[in-house]
């Protein structure tokens, strides 16, 4: 039997990016993603709020290099999508966990992941989850002891 995570990977030096009540419609927010794809810009992670009348915060993770390239194109950006404003946050570190075909048969994962990240404060500022893979985004220097505890809770050897 295959151990129920596989591994966990941190990426450090990575930022935030958020487009504030953004309109939040499909065709829209893929306006975003081709107009950073066209300046090479790699997004590692994609998360969105509860959209509420038409708007929602759509956030994102990029590597921190490729930040300032956000940041010029901050006004084009939020034209794209009507955002009120863009925000982007550096010092975050990214968390994958990634599981077998287990893990999406086992209760109780996500109790475990928030449990392991309370021990150790670390308090996940965006995160999305998938059949076998948990991502989410703490702050740098919670970074290690967050994979730490994670490596604890889940008995997973060292992957760093």
């Amino acid at each position: 039997m295959s151990p129920l995570i596989e591994e966990i990977y941190v990426t450090e030096r990575v930022a935030k990016v958020v487009l504030r009540r953004a309109r939040a419609h499909p065709s829209v927010i893929a306006e975003v993603f081709a107009l950073l794809a066209h300046k090479d810009i790699n997004v590692l992670l994609i998360a969105q709020s509860n959209a509420s009348g038409g708007r929602a915060d759509i956030g994102f993770v990029v590597f921190e290099s490729q930040a300032p390239l956000v940041k010029e194109m901050e006004d084009e950006l939020i034209e794209a999508v009507g955002a009120s404003d863009l925000v982007v946050d550096n010092g975050v570190a990214l968390i994958s966990i990634y599981g077998s075909t287990e893990m999406s048969r086992t209760p109780g994962i996500a109790a475990r992941v928030f449990d392991a990240l309370a021990s150790v404060n670390a308090k996940p500022e965006m995160m999305t989850a998938s059949v076998d893979t948990i991502s989410f985004i703490v702050r740098e220097q919670r970074a290690m002891d967050a994979y730490l505890a994670l490596k604890d809770a889940f008995r997973v050897d060292d992957y760093i």
